[in-house]
C-alpha cells in the first residue's frame, strides 16, 4: 500500500487520499488524511517523498451523524401521517410539502411546490392567516394554530387544523415555517 504511495510521490505526484484503520481490540475505528509531496532540489529533480497526515475521524464521524439525522428527518416529513409543508415566511411560497399534504389539498406535489398558499387558502380565511404570520414574522408569537378552509381544484373546500411553527436557521433575512395540517 504506501510502496505505490511514494513510487507515486517520487514520480513527481502530488496528491491526497483518505485511509481507514478499522477498530483493533480496544481501539476504535480511525480516519485519517494523508498528503504525498515529492521533495525537489534545485535542478527539479525528486530527491525525496515527504509523507503528512491528519486524523480526520471526529470530522468523518460527526458527517455521519448529519447524514443519519437528515435520513432520519426526510423519512419522519415524507412518512408522516399528517400534512407538511416547509415555506418560505415572507412570500409565502410553498418550498416543500409532503405526500399527505398534496393528498389532503387535493394537488400533486408538484404542483403545490410551484405556489403559494395564499393561492390555495379560501378568501375568506387568508387575512387572519396574514395576521397571524406578520405576528410570527415580528415575533410577537411563537407559532400559531387556526382552522382554516383549502379550495381543491374542482373548487370543493376541505377544511384544516393547521399549525405553524418557525424554523430557525442560517438566514435570518429569509424565514421559514413548517405549516402542518
Amino acid at each position: 500500500f504506501w510502496k505505490e504511495k511514494y513510487d507515486r510521490g517520487f514520480k513527481g505526484e502530488r496528491f491526497s487520499f483518505e485511509i481507514y484503520v478499522p477498530p483493533i481490540g480496544n481501539i476504535s475505528e480511525r480516519w485519517s488524511e494523508a498528503t504525498i509531496n515529492p521533495v525537489f532540489n534545485a535542478r527539479k529533480e525528486v530527491i525525496g517523498v515527504a509523507c503528512y497526515g491528519r486524523d480526520t475521524t471526529d470530522s468523518k464521524l460527526a458527517a455521519q451523524a448529519i447524514t443519519e439525522s437528515e435520513e432520519r428527518f426526510r423519512v419522519m416529513f415524507e412518512k408522516a401521517p399528517l400534512g407538511i409543508a416547509l415555506i418560505d415566511s415572507y412570500t409565502g411560497n410553498i418550498i416543500n410539502v409532503n405526500d399527505k399534504f398534496a393528498q389532503i389539498t387535493g394537488r400533486t406535489t408538484e404542483e403545490l411546490n410551484s405556489i403559494n398558499w395564499m393561492s390555495i387558502t379560501h378568501p375568506e380565511d387568508v387575512q387572519e392567516d396574514l395576521d397571524n404570520m406578520q405576528l410570527l414574522n415580528e415575533k410577537k408569537i411563537p407559532g400559531f394554530t387556526m382552522q382554516k378552509r383549502y379550495i381543491k381544484p374542482d373548487g370543493a373546500h376541505v377544511w384544516i387544523q393547521m399549525s405553524i411553527v418557525p424554523i430557525e436557521h442560517n438566514e435570518p433575512d429569509n424565514p421559514r415555517h413548517l405549516c402542518m395540517i
